[in-house]
């Protein structure tokens, strides 16, 4: 799935997102996007830094088939979804934050993780 740039940069500038408040972007652009058809997402990201890579935990959206992320749109990142919200949360606390969901909604989250981090071992050890 590819990164919209476009719309997460308009989705940025609009919402003035914080680049260090990933899932409060991804609720602003939620609000932003009200009546469009998004999902909101929390995963893992792999960053490609150039010492090397970072995985880091994340919330984005999908739009359309595309990845809507008013916070991470500028770098190369690659996504791991962990738990999809389809209708998505329209204020904070999100999903990380919701006490009465379900464990099923992170039945997900390790592999998404142990994914992440595999991909990060292999750019490391191609360096």
């Amino acid at each position: 799935m590819d990164v919209n740039r476009e719309l997460s940069f308009e989705i940025a500038k609009k919402t003035k997102a914080d680049s260090w408040a990933t899932w409060k972007n991804a609720v602003k652009a939620i609000n932003y996007l009200e009546g469009q058809p998004v999902a909101y997402i929390e995963g893992w990201i792999v960053l490609d830094e150039k010492n090397g890579s970072l995985v880091v935990e994340h919330g984005w959206l999908e739009l359309k088939g595309e990845i809507i992320d008013p916070t991470a749109y500028r770098t190369t990142v690659h996504y791991f979804p962990g738990v999809k919200i389809d209708p998505p949360p329209k204020e904070l606390p999100a999903l990380k934050s919701f006490g009465s969901l379900s464990k099923e909604y992170y039945k997900n989250y390790p592999a998404a993780y142990q994914k992440a981090l595999a991909l990060s071992k292999k750019q490391e050890s191609n360096k």
